[in-house]
């Protein structure tokens, strides 16, 4: 079950404040990281929330899921930074607090590179040669 997603308004408000509290001194920002900011700010996501909603359960047992339009801004803004691994996109949220808020994580809550999969096996089909496809309506195996 996916708890409420924030506008694009409340996640700019985030960030800011986020900012304002992690860096006293706003140049830094500016000289380091004023393209990824605006960037960010750009990237409209609220509704794609819409999109996504249906391939997460409305059963509210086990563990809740991190919000989608917080996963696929993180993997947006990775795609923006010309990352390709997902190990090393991770170390880099982990290690780069900018990133961080700007993914709109907390920083003590860091996604690991099992979310970031767990992410793609429930959004998104990858064919493959020989792979089986799995959808809640039907079963097809392709061969290629």
């Amino acid at each position: 079950m996916l708890a409420d997603i924030r506008t694009h308004e409340s996640y700019l408000n985030f960030v800011v404040k986020q900012l304002d509290i992690l860096f006293k001194n706003k140049t830094f920002l500016k000289d380091f990281y004023f393209e990824p900011i605006v960037w960010c700010s750009l990237v409209n996501l609220t509704d794609a929330a819409a999109l996504l909603k249906h391939r997460y359960s409305t059963n509210p047992r086990g563990r809740k899921p991190r919000n989608p339009c917080d996963m696929l801004r993180s993997l947006l803004f990775m795609h923006y930074q010309h990352e390709t691994s997902l190990d090393r996109w991770v170390f880099t949220l982990k290690t780069t607090p900018v990133f961080v808020i700007l993914s709109d994580f907390s920083q003590d809550n860091v996604p690991n590179i099992g979310t970031f999969y767990d992410f793609f096996k429930r959004n998104f089909t990858l064919i493959q040669k020989g792979a089986a496809i799995t959808t809640p309506n039907f079963y097809v195996k392709f061969r290629l």
